[in-house]
């Protein structure tokens, strides 16, 4: 929580992230290099599709593929527990790439920010 506090800044994120890991559809992943948070990430698993959310990296380790390891066990994570559809929605080019390296597909809508899906398979 101390490094979502710093990360994120304060308190009020900490509260959202004890009230959503209450929920047993809430799925919290994070990813460790040498004993410390690099990335995280979640996944929150409805009736027939699942969402990619919070996914975040610390400034000091961008840049250094973190992102996309997390995506990818993110992925292998959700196709033992779940058959359904991801999607995902974004307004980062930098993030836009590192999903659609993953195997997302843009949704072909008009939305404000990039969505995007991914079959389980």
């Amino acid at each position: 929580m101390e490094t979502i506090a710093i990360e994120y800044g304060g308190d009020w994120t900490i509260r959202v992230v004890e009230r959503h890991l209450t929920h047993p559809s809430y799925h919290f992943l994070g990813g460790y290099y040498q004993g410390e948070l690099a990335t995280m990430a979640s996944v929150s698993i409805f009736a027939g599709y699942s969402r990619v959310d919070d996914v975040f990296t610390r400034e000091k380790f961008r840049g250094k593929g973190f992102a996309g390891g997390m995506i990818h066990h993110l992925i292998n994570y959700h196709r033992n527990i779940s058959q359904n559809y991801l999607y995902l929605q974004s307004d980062l080019p930098s993030a836009i790439k590192i999903y659609e390296k993953a195997g997302f597909s843009r949704l072909p809508k008009d939305f404000q920010f990039w969505v995007a899906y991914k079959e389980h398979n």
